[in-house]
């Protein structure tokens, strides 16, 4: 037990540490397209999120670099629940939004943009562009002399010039490349363009996953999306599958008797969490391209997609196993295995559980109760995310079981009653434990204690006949050698202590050596300019990474390889380095992950970059001992 409390108090310790060491809020950055062409606008989106109840961020800024143009930024309202470790929490923020042209052909860092959350400015982290350059594009001759009436504005007579325009449409309409069927559409919304929010299934229960796919339809040409703001869903557990629509294809779809431009905008998962007629708002885009005429500047022309009010119940009464929890709707499987099968009264087992599936994954098991059995509260490791349309993942539950009865002891199994929609009836996913040998100990499981002995027995047996005593053995401290060894005592324990507290220092000394971050750091620099001397730019980019991450542990003592990189900007400036060294660390370590992701630079230039950040952190006065562990 004492070891069991010394885990529990040494988890708690750590979770308070790791709650202390939070962010303020989440910041990220995305960019629409990272191969814009030369003149051609993009946009670059900031969301910055905090708790629900917390002052807004507010004051975004983008730092850009020389060649590229921005405008902006327009910001909307955010607002996000999701799940994590089993509780609903609710985001708010903005997103601010900028767009952007390149005027110069080449390689850009865009970034790190910034926000103020409760009074700190906080970053994100940086994003890569490559400029390329523009790609002609087909024009229409404006006037063909051997058909006057092919003159933009000309009248389309019968019989005479091209073809009509209803026949056009329709040789047009034929000649459609393939497209997804959810694109389909009988009529348009508007002459213009719209957007069309759907669901699937239009009527769920509770915890069942409802598939929410908003589509932008535009009749003038292809078209970007800018100005938006997310559909309200309070009443729904929410799990994003697409988060926007720069990445998405864009399809020619018939609508009616014209042809229209059409791509997904957003997709997300909702589980509602409560039964009623619930509803979606609507979500708000702007259309910015030719032909869209803007409703203000950085708006697009604004459209919004309808409301949709989703009927939910809860799952039938008839039939409902014991131990069913409201919301707990999808299909898992559930194994388990226990370690060790023989223990002593009192000992603990350790049962680790698994259960995995789609939908809305539970977060407790049914566990069984028995006399003697005492099962702790398990640690949980969660892994659920989208996979394609559906959410699926899986919860792995430890367990400490204690056993204080000895015996051939049968733990049962572990459950978990769920809903299957699919099905249409419930279904339950079981995991048997088996048996565990319990040997026989003492009183609340501890081993037998031995008899007390008989302070008598050292008398010896009775004597049987009259006569002298036998002389008893001689005290040990009539010896001769006690009084002496009774005198060096005390120099020996002296001696004891004074030979490990050198042992001690010795061993201190040789790890600071070993974790000199300055000597590591240029160790690094080293193999790195090795590895740039055979041509090997993977190895460069791993080890100028490694020379900077010493560095900033000797210039602010934080443990940057143990923080991540999203949150390393925001971790330097608490800690106080100054912003153009955060910007300069941002760009080198982006150029370093691009080896793998990206264009990457050449293996010179990015040792020399790697150098020089090395070098100007080890020139900086070390701030003292505040490292993350």
């Amino acid at each position: 037990m004492r070891q069991l409390s010394a885990v529990a108090v040494c988890g708690a310790l750590v979770l308070l540490a790791a709650q202390s060491k939070a962010a303020p809020g989440q910041v990220s950055l995305s960019v629409s397209s990272k191969r814009p062409q030369l003149g051609e606008t993009f946009t670059v989106q900031l969301v910055a999120l905090t708790d629900r109840g917390s002052p807004l961020p507010s004051a975004p800024k983008l730092r850009g670099p020389a060649g590229i143009v921005a405008r902006g930024p327009d910001i909307s309202a955010q607002t996000r629940v999701n799940i994590v470790g089993g509780k609903v929490i609710a985001k708010i923020g903005i997103a601010a939004t900028w767009t952007l042209r390149a005027t110069k052909l080449g390689s850009f860092t865009i970034g790190p943009g910034s926000v103020v959350i409760d009074g700190k400015q906080v970053l994100s982290r940086a994003v890569r562009v490559i400029v390329v350059p523009a790609q002609p594009r087909a024009t229409r001759q404006p006037f063909d002399p051997f058909d006057p009436f092919s003159f933009p504005g000309m009248p389309k007579l019968p019989g005479m010039g091209a073809s009509d325009d209803e026949e056009d449409e329709e040789d047009e309409i034929a000649l459609l490349p393939p497209y997804p069927g959810e694109y389909r559409l009988e009529r348009a919304a508007d002459p213009t363009a719209f957007l069309r929010a759907e669901v699937e299934p239009r009527r769920a229960v509770v915890g069942e996953q409802v598939t929410l796919s908003i589509y932008a339809y535009g009749q003038r040409g292809p078209f970007r999306e800018t100005h938006t703001s997310e559909p309200s869903r309070e009443a729904f557990l929410s799990f994003t599958l697409l988060e926007n629509s720069y990445a998405e294809p864009m399809y020619r779809v018939p609508v009616g008797d014209s042809v229209w431009h059409a791509k997904k905008v957003r997709q997300l998962a909702l589980f509602p969490i409560r039964a009623g007629k619930l509803v979606i708002g609507a979500m708000r885009l702007g259309f910015d391209g030719r032909g869209y005429p803007s409703d203000g500047p950085h708006r697009g022309l604004v459209r919004y997609s309808n409301p949709i009010e989703l009927p939910v119940d809860e799952p039938p009464v008839a039939g409902r196993p014991p131990g069913y929890k409201l919301g707990d709707v999808g299909r898992y499987t559930l194994s388990a295995s226990v370690t060790p099968r023989e223990i002593s009264a009192g000992e603990a087992v350790s049962v680790v559980a698994k259960l995995e599936g789609t939908g809305n994954v539970p977060f407790s098991l049914k566990v069984p109760r028995k006399t003697a059995v005492e099962w702790l509260e398990p640690n949980i490791i969660e892994q659920v995310e989208p996979r394609g349309s559906t959410i699926g993942g899986f919860r792995r539950f430890s367990y400490i079981v204690r056993i204080d009865a000895p015996g051939d002891i049968d733990l049962g199994e572990l459950s978990v009653p769920f809903w299957d929609p699919e099905r249409g009836r419930y279904e339950t996913a079981r995991a048997t434990l088996g048996r565990v040998t319990v040997r026989a100990g003492g009183a609340n499981g501890a081993s037998p204690e031995p008899p007390p002995r008989d302070p008598l027995t050292a008398l010896g047996p009775p004597r049987k006949s009259l006569g002298n005593a036998e002389a008893s053995a001689t005290s040990f401290s009539r010896q001769p050698w006690f009084f002496p060894s009774l005198l060096l005592s005390p120099l020996l324990v002296v001696g004891a202590y004074g030979g490990r507290r050198l042992v001690q220092t010795a061993r201190q000394r040789a790890k600071s050596a070993a974790e000199d971050p300055t000597k590591l750091a240029r160790s690094m620099l080293a193999q790195a300019r090795q590895a740039q001397k055979q041509k090997d730019i993977a190895t460069v980019a791993t080890k100028a990474e490694s020379a900077i991450m010493w560095g900033i542990e000797y210039a602010t003592g934080l443990r940057a390889r143990a923080v991540l990189k999203e949150q390393l900007p925001a971790e330097l400036a608490t800690l106080g380095l100054d912003a153009d060294t955060i910007a300069l660390i941002q760009e080198v370590l982006t150029a370093c992950d691009d080896v793998r992701f990206a264009e990457p630079l050449a293996g010179d230039e990015l040792y020399e970059r790697a150098r020089a950040l090395t070098e100007r952190l080890l020139k900086l006065s070390p701030r003292g001992d505040k490292r993350a562990s």
